[in-house]
């Protein structure tokens, strides 16, 4: 390297004020010994006092060396902000690279020029195949794929800062060069997304290529766009979801007309106008299949389709006026005509039979028996007095819809569901394409179904479609999953059909079953799960929930009557019969519920239910403060209750009664999570801040007195049952000097001295029940701030541990 040329050529930076904002890289680029240079410098000074003034423009020059000095080898001439990536030998084919980026700012926008050139031994050539842009990105060089020699570029990033760009997902551009090629595009991946719009856009690239694989990506893309209820809409149009399924449907029809499968075209256009009758694409969809069926040509339905879209301008805007940043939609793009090799068309011609119903040898199983709450000394939540209420009404007029029937049921005591047996005399009447009628009742869709399963060949949306046309099912109520739910290998099923009439149990009238059928190897379904459901009935997941590597099922039901009760139920298939894997109770008023992962240093395993909700919005309810409960698998056992947590947000909730709501919940869980949350929630409790709150007439003195009497007797307890009696002994003589002549002081320090005698928590608590019953305010204090809370009955204020 010649000296001072790096020294000199700062200077001159300096010189110009541009120093502090130039780059300058050397290192022989050109193979000749000497030090080439690459520098990047602003085209102007910048202006100390802008510090909002846009990025200034830069260029980029390479300084080849020579034996007369240093000659221009290549100038960017960028006039925008330049960073130079790298100038090593990128691609590993032996030359020299200069890799940099050139980056041009909007309003809301900046968009990344990436630029690489390469040494050819006698020039710098661009050695990009085409122009490399993207909107708002990261760019790096790393070692992506073996497709590639050497390093790849990535982008990361697209997503355009304008509302008027409309949805938008992130992506990653994978730029390579192949065998020391210049770059081209070899991947671009798009980011996860549940906009309903994106499968839609992912649905109609596979379909344009779906010569390749015989329409398989595209058939799957466009039944997510159908049935999976997970996915939103995500734009602006009023009736968005109504609009991109029915375009669904309709592409669905063309997938089977290029497969050679005019029959099941035909019905998906049928279904089409069952499920969205008179919408913009059942409209498309007849005018195609009637051209379609003179001769079964897709080019002349495609044809008679540009027609109707020239008549009808607004069936472009189901797709086309999605913002900017997606792509157009135009009247070609409606009817694609595809170059592909269509197969010998099947055209059978079925005859309607009726076919009887599938026998179902699962015989009806009791509910497992629910242990009463003086044997286990559980509390009893005001949300399950309540759901008990829904149910007691419920059994007393059992709709004739239901699909059990008690005197063929037999008991299994491992079985929380029950099948009901169908008549071997019974026969379903089914349509010409052999699909059952619409059964006249919730009863009728347990023997129904397994003959759509047949029928549809394990189609979702054949399945969906019928469900739909029966009312069972809309985008508000019922659902099914078609998945191997007992691991066989062979695929099952769950429905959850829901109807609406004056007897249903749920809100507004809807009253739904849940029916499991697993599926043989002979291609027919049992019924082996049928519970009985008084109300509305949601899949939540279908998962392995506890992490024991079997699939779980999860469904709320919700059942109304002058408020709604939503109960979560939980069942897994063990050997031959579905089990419940959650403990009774996990009900709550006016609420919701979902999965979630357990947070990490959590005792649980897999996910938790949470619970949100509590408030029934009638007087008698008490206080309007909600809550959240969770519910854990601990060592992988049934689901329970494990905290519920009031909602400190509300002025209500600073209040000692719910507080000591949150401390029994977490006594109650100790067998699994141990005694520390309690006696921390009750040590809390016992704060001189929160308030009285009861509802009914009481003085606070008097209501705060025995709240923290009860408080202190309860922290007594747990400190005891931990194992440390030098702490509960401490907070007893506490308790005695602040309520010398408490009940509670005396109750607790007879508990006490019993369970140190001789270590029996139930015999020392049996000791005081009788206290307990003479002395009712000492547990009806628990029971003064309405159904929302629970209360503690009289044989429940000492706590005896389970087991």
């Amino acid at each position: 390297a010649r000296e001072g040329n790096v020294e000199t050529l700062s200077n001159f930076l300096e010189e110009c004020s541009v120093a502090a904002n130039a780059t300058v890289a050397n290192q022989d680029l050109t193979g000749d010994g000497i030090d080439d240079y690459v520098v990047v410098y602003p085209l102007a000074a910048p202006v100390e006092e802008d510090t909002d003034a846009p990025q200034l423009p830069m260029d980029l020059v390479i300084l080849n060396s020579g034996a007369d000095g240093y000659t221009v080898g290549h100038q960017a001439r960028a006039e925008s902000a330049v960073q130079l990536l790298s100038t090593l030998d990128v691609n590993s084919d032996g030359q020299s690279d200069v890799v940099w980026t050139e980056t041009t700012c909007g309003a809301t926008d900046c968009f990344q020029t990436i630029l690489i050139y390469s040494w050819d031994g006698s020039a710098w050539r661009n050695w990009t195949a085409e122009k490399v842009t993207m909107a708002n990105a990261e760019v790096r060089l790393e070692d992506m794929t073996d497709e590639g020699q050497g390093l790849e570029l990535v982008l990361d990033g697209g997503i355009y800062e304008s509302e008027a760009a409309g949805p938008q997902r992130a992506h990653q551009e994978l730029w390579g060069s192949v065998d020391g090629a210049p770059y081209t595009l070899l991947s671009t991946t798009v980011a996860e997304s549940n906009c309903l719009y994106h499968t839609v856009l992912d649905a109609n690239a596979a379909f344009l290529t779906g010569g390749e694989d015989e329409f398989a990506a595209a058939e799957a893309r466009y039944t997510d766009v159908i049935s999976d209820d997970t996915l939103i809409a995500c734009g602006t149009h009023p009736n968005e979801i109504e609009e991109l399924r029915s375009f669904g449907i309709y592409r669905l029809a063309l997938i089977s007309a290029y497969q050679g499968m005019p029959l099941i075209a035909s019905d998906l256009i049928e279904n089409l106008a069952l499920a969205f009758p008179g919408s913009l694409y059942d409209q498309v969809g007849q005018v195609w299949l009637a051209a379609y069926q003179e001769n079964y040509e897709i080019a002349a339905a495609c044809a008679a389709v540009d027609q109707f879209v020239a008549a009808n301008p607004d069936t472009l805007t189901v797709l086309a006026d999605y913002g900017f940043a997606n792509p157009t939609f135009t009247a070609a793009d409606v009817c694609p005509q595809l170059d592909v090799t269509i197969p010998p068309l099947d055209l059978p011609t079925p005859e309607p039979t009726p076919v009887p119903p599938t026998p179902t040898p699962a015989e009806e199983a009791a509910p497992t028996e629910v242990p009463s709450e003086e044997a286990t000394g559980d509390e009893v939540t005001s949300d399950e007095a309540a759901s008990n209420d829904v149910t007691a009404d419920a059994a007393d007029a059992t709709p004739d819809d239901s699909a059990t029937t008690d005197d063929s049921a037999t008991a299994d005591t491992t079985a929380d569901a029950t099948v009901a047996e169908e008549s071997d005399e019974s026969a379903v009447a089914v349509d010409d394409e052999g699909l059952p009628l619409c059964p006249e009742t919730l009863a009728g869709y347990s023997a129904a179904l397994p003959i759509v399963l047949t029928t549809a060949a394990g189609d979702p949306l054949i399945v969906e479609t019928w469900l739909r046309s029966c009312n069972a099912m809309d985008d508000s109520r019922g659902s099914f999953r078609l998945v191997d739910l007992n691991g066989d290998g062979v695929g099952d099923a769950i429905f959850l059909p829901t109807i609406v009439s004056d007897l249903g149990f749920g809100r507004d009238g809807a009253q739904g079953a849940v029916l499991i059928y697993h599926g043989n190897a002979d291609g027919e379904y049992t019924l082996v799960a049928n519970p009985e459901i008084y109300g509305e009935p949601r899949l939540l997941t279908i998962d392995d929930l506890n992490n024991d590597r079997v699939p779980d099922i999860a469904w709320s039901i919700e059942g109304c009557s002058s408020f709604c009760v939503l109960e979560v139920q939980v069942v897994t298939w063990a050997a031959d019969t579905y089990t419940t894997t959650i403990v009774p109770g996990a009900t709550i008023t006016e609420g919701e519920a979902d999965f979630e992962p357990v947070p990490n240093g959590s005792l649980g395993n897999g996910q938790q239910l949470v619970l949100t909700g509590g408030v029934s919005g009638t007087p008698d309810g008490g206080l309007p403060v909600p809550h959240t409960e969770i519910w854990q698998s601990i060592n992988r056992g049934p689901f329970q209750r494990i905290s519920w947590t009031y909602d400190r947000s509300v002025a209500e909730s600073n209040c000692l009664g719910l507080r000591l709501v949150e401390a029994d919940v977490a006594l109650q869980a100790s067998a699994v999570v141990g005694y520390e949350p309690a006696i921390e929630l009750y040590t809390s409790s016992i704060d001189p801040t929160l308030k009285a709150c009861s509802i009914y007439e009481m003085t606070a003195e008097d209501e705060l007195m025995l709240l923290q009497g009860l408080a202190t007797f309860r922290l007594i307890q747990a400190q005891a049952l931990s194992g440390d009696i030098a702490a509960a002994k401490t907070i007893l003589q506490s308790l005695q000097q602040g309520q010398p002549d408490s009940d509670f002081s005396v109750v607790a320090e007879t508990w006490l001295t019993s369970y140190e005698n001789d270590g029996d928590a139930a015999a020392a608590c049996e000791a005081l029940l009788e206290t307990f019953e003479e002395n009712e305010e000492l547990w009806q204090i628990t029971d003064n701030y309405g159904y929302n809370h629970p209360a503690l009955g009289p044989e429940q204020i000492c706590f005896v541990p389970a087991g």
